[in-house]
């Protein structure tokens, strides 16, 4: 009887961890550097952080995308360095929505401007 709930136990977990590296796997897919078809902004994608180019932080508290498509609010910020401390300037909510349209390429949009901007993994 012992042996039958330890070995419950083993396979229980050994499909919760092969369910959360599924779902890891999803959601990754959007994580990463991203570089604009026109070479003109970088985005840098994390759990919980957008970052484009060299300034713009942007946060947010929605969980990560695990399909092809995600719509999200964002807050961000210019942060610079000055006089060492950092200073938050420029602060705002921004509407993005990105979509996963092929491997390795996203087309994304924000309320600044609704024209779609193409963006494809960065050479890392």
């Amino acid at each position: 009887m012992i042996f039958s709930n330890v070995f419950r136990l083993i396979i229980v977990m050994i499909l919760a961890f092969a369910y959360a590296g599924a779902a890891l796997a999803k959601e990754a897919k959007m994580l990463g550097t991203w570089c604009s078809e026109d070479g003109r902004e970088i985005m840098y994608w994390e759990k919980q952080t957008i970052a484009f180019n060299e300034h713009t932080i942007c946060e947010f508290d929605a969980p990560l995308a695990t399909g092809s498509h995600t719509l999200m609010t964002l807050e961000c910020a210019n942060i610079y360095f000055m006089d060492d401390e950092i200073v938050r300037a420029f602060e705002k909510s921004v509407l993005f929505e990105a979509n996963y349209t092929a491997p390795n390429r996203l087309s994304v949009t924000m309320d600044s401007n609704p024209t779609p901007t193409l963006f494809t993994r960065c050479n890392e």
